[in-house]
């Protein structure tokens, strides 16, 4: 039981430090807890879906980025999907990045938006690390019987400090 018990402050503590470094958010908490027994895996597959559409657009971006002639609005459009889908998804994180485009966007900043696309796909993979980690200590806690149900979600929210949510 003890071991059990550690398995869960650990479950706790990586999906709290997830939270607090803005990698995951409010919508992904939410849709964390619409997980149950008769499918199990449904969050796995959102976030396959997730990232691999990200991946696309990233990809899109950096396909623009070296056109001869670049379109800047084109740009924009793309990178406005993928906040729309981060904000969705609970990627606080990515939205930032994605925010980050519009002030190049402004200026005209080629460099800036280079930059800019490199840095969300590093938040990108950071993300995907991440959660993937998240996955597999999932699937450890139930093949230990360990459940994460909507009272241990509820339970992040008593615990988080104030302005996280």
């Amino acid at each position: 039981m003890e071991t059990l018990t550690q398995l869960l402050k650990q479950h706790y503590q990586l999906f709290g430090s997830m939270y607090l470094d803005a990698i995951l958010g409010n919508n992904f908490i939410q849709i964390h807890s619409i997980r149950d027994a008769e499918s199990p895996r449904t969050l796995e597959k959102i976030a396959d879906n997730f990232f691999k559409n990200l991946m696309e657009g990233i990809i899109d971006v950096g396909d623009a980025l070296r056109q001869e002639e670049i379109n800047f609005g084109r740009i924009l459009e793309i990178v406005s999907n993928l906040k729309d889908a981060a904000n969705s998804f609970g990627a606080p994180r990515l939205v930032l990045s994605c925010e980050a485009f519009r002030i190049c966007y402004k200026n005209d900043n080629i460099e800036g938006f280079v930059h800019c696309q490199k840095h969300l796909k590093n938040d990108f993979l950071c993300l995907k690390k991440t959660l993937k980690a998240f996955f597999q200590y999932i699937n450890l806690s139930e093949i230990c019987n360990v459940t994460t149900s909507r009272i241990h979600i509820q339970y992040l929210y008593i615990t988080m400090p104030l302005g996280y949510y």
